[in-house]
C-alpha cells in the first residue's frame, strides 16, 4: 500500500511536470490515448496496489525507488531543455533546437525513459499483477513509436548533426560502449 501511495503522487508530479514543461499546440489524438492509459492505468494500478498484500521488503520498497527514480530522471531532463519548445508526445512537428547538455547528452528520450521507469515500478507495487505488465508493455510501445517519429522529424530538420547524436547516445538508456 504505501508503494501505491508514493507512486500515485509520482504520477501527480509528472502530470505536473509534463503539463508545464512542453508546449501545448494541436495535440494528436495518439496525445488523447497515452494521456488516458496513463491516467485510467495510474489509478486502476493504485487501486489494486492498495489491494494487494505486497511485502515492504523487497517489492514496495523497490516500487517506492523506482517512482523516485522516474522524478529523478525527468527533473534531470528539465534544466538543459528549459525554454526549448518541446512538444507534447506525438507532436506534429520538431522541436527547433537539439539539446544536446546534460542527460541529454546520453539519452535522447530522458522523459520516456522516466515514465517508462514509472510504469516498471507498478510491477511490484501491484505484487506483479497482470495489468501491471500490460500497462509497461502497452506504453513500452507507445512510448517507442513515439520516439521514433520525433527522431524522423530531428533527423529531417538537423540532418548530420543529429545522425552525430545518434550514434553518440541511446534512445531510452545510455550507450555503455563508445
Amino acid at each position: 500500500m504505501a508503494a501505491s501511495l508514493v507512486l500515485f503522487v509520482v504520477f501527480l508530479r509528472i502530470s505536473q511536470i509534463t503539463l508545464t514543461h512542453f508546449r501545448k499546440g494541436s495535440a494528436a489524438p495518439a496525445y488523447f490515448i497515452v494521456v488516458g492509459l496513463t491516467v485510467a492505468g495510474s489509478f486502476l494500478l493504485a487501486w489494486i496496489g492498495a489491494k494487494v498484500d505486497v511485502p515492504i521488503w523487497p517489492w514496495q520498497l523497490v516500487a517506492m525507488v523506482g517512482g523516485i527514480l522516474s522524478i529523478v530522471i525527468m527533473q534531470l531532463a528539465i534544466e538543459p531543455s528549459k525554454g526549448r519548445d518541446f512538444g507534447i508526445v506525438f507532436a506534429d512537428e520538431a522541436s527547433q533546437s537539439l539539446v544536446r547538455s546534460g542527460i541529454y547528452g546520453r539519452v535522447r528520450n530522458p522523459f520516456y525513459l522516466g515514465y517508462l521507469i514509472y510504469w516498471l515500478a507498478w510491477v511490484p507495487a501491484t505484487g506483479f499483477h497482470l495489468l501491471a505488465f500490460g500497462f509497461l508493455f502497452a506504453l513500452t510501445v507507445v512510448y517507442t513509436i513515439a520516439a521514433r517519429q520525433e527522431e524522423a522529424m530531428l533527423a529531417s530538420r538537423f540532418g548530420a548533426e543529429y545522425e552525430v547524436y545518434l550514434a553518440q547516445t541511446g534512445r531510452f538508456l545510455p550507450k555503455l560502449l563508445d
